[in-house]
């Protein structure tokens, strides 16, 4: 276990480094709603596509899998874990799951956000 928490804790340190030095060097975009982090999330979903077609067709071992996958992918964005867990639903034919899922996990964030952010400026 501890090996396996290692391995997730460096991935997701590089992918967190990743994510903050692409924003960084992309910040100056902001098109519509085109932002650094729209960008971040859709290659975050195609790099955990990749691998999820190498490591479920080509290469089982968990090890990599954790530090690629929950590790540098899920430092890098957790839309790309969202993706991929949504794609699972999707190839099993849990339609009903797929559209739950989307819909509470995309709403029940932003209210959470937003409640979180009111709560704070009530506090401070």
């Amino acid at each position: 276990m501890l090996k396996n928490i290692i391995l997730v804790g460096l991935g997701g340190g590089i992918g967190s480094i990743g994510r903050f030095l692409f924003g960084y060097y992309f910040k100056s975009i902001q098109i519509g709603f085109l932002t650094p982090t729209l960008i971040i999330n859709i290659i975050g979903s195609i790099l955990i596509g990749i691998l999820m077609g190498v490591f479920e067709k080509n290469y089982s071992d968990p090890s990599l899998r954790l530090f690629f996958v929950l590790g540098i992918c899920g430092g890098f964005t957790t839309f790309s874990t969202f993706s991929y867990e949504n794609l699972q639903f999707l190839f099993k034919n849990q339609i009903n799951y797929f559209f739950y899922y989307t819909i509470s996990s995309v709403f029940i964030s932003i209210v959470g956000t937003y409640l979180g952010y009111k709560i704070i400026e009530k506090i401070i």
